[in-house]
């Protein structure tokens, strides 16, 4: 299994609902168009336990699903990687709760423990370097730019983030482009009528119309065909084989 094996500084945040070969052409775009340029090696996928932005989404499936199905896409790049952070520190807060609900149920109770782009960063961080994660502890004191890839879809409403202005004042965003959604360059400051200027880069990369919200719906009705896992097999082209095979075993996207 990859996993997180030495420091790197370059996370890719996501549901992943599912990866697809877009996501996988923006990570890898983003090593060649930046990687030495700012001196990472490696792609960090980090695929989002519960995000607060989608609490209520019900097309969301386990994130043990959507971790398993990134490590699968994955699993053939040496220069991708991907971590449990997120999902680890949802199993840490269900225990000391002494929650026991299964995975079903623990999605329509994803408002319980929202994940946070920037306590995720902190972790992850201090994973890398080596140094423990105190109870506690959100102080944010490293001196070395941290990058992460987002679709300028999600940074539009980059405001909205918690501790928003921390993390623009720590992170280097490199933006992959949505149709319908401009650059960002500035966010307005919480309660102000000042903005603050985004630390970014805009990868040169064709805009990508596949979406993951097209192919739940493609599979949808692959499921309803006699025939769902030959139809399924259509969709080989948008996200890894692999994947596919994973899907079709556990019996997800039906709805």
């Amino acid at each position: 299994m990859k996993v997180l094996s030495h420091r790197v500084n370059c996370y890719y945040f996501g549901t992943f609902n599912p990866i697809h070969s877009g996501h996988l052409q923006i990570a890898s775009q983003t090593l060649k168009q930046f990687g030495k340029l700012f001196g990472f090696k490696k792609i960090t996928f980090v695929p989002t336990a519960y995000p607060p932005h989608r609490k209520n989404n019900t097309n969301l499936i386990a994130p043990a699903h959507r971790y398993n199905l990134v490590e699968l896409a994955i699993a053939n790049n040496s220069a991708f990687q991907i971590s449990s952070v997120e999902q680890s520190q949802h199993e840490k807060q269900g225990a000391e709760l002494s929650l026991k609900i299964s995975v079903k149920q623990a999605d329509h109770k994803s408002c319980l423990y929202p994940n946070y782009t920037m306590e995720s960063l902190l972790r992850l961080e201090k994973e890398a370097l080596h140094r423990p994660q105190k109870e506690n502890d959100n102080d944010n004191d490293f001196d070395h730019r941290v990058y992460c890839i987002a679709g300028t879809d999600a940074l539009s409403s980059l405001s909205t983030w918690h501790l928003a202005e921390e993390l623009a004042a720590w992170v280097h965003f490199i933006q992959a482009p949505r149709p319908g959604f401009p650059e960002i360059y500035t966010m307005q400051k919480t309660n102000q009528k000042s903005c603050v200027s985004l630390k970014t880069s805009v990868l040169d990369i064709p805009l990508f119309e596949l979406s993951a919200t097209w192919l739940r719906s493609q599979m949808k009705t692959c499921w309803q065909s006699s025939l769902p896992w030959a139809q399924l097999q259509t969709l080989q082209y948008y996200l890894p084989y692999h994947c596919l095979s994973y899907i079709y075993e556990n019996h997800l996207y039906q709805k």
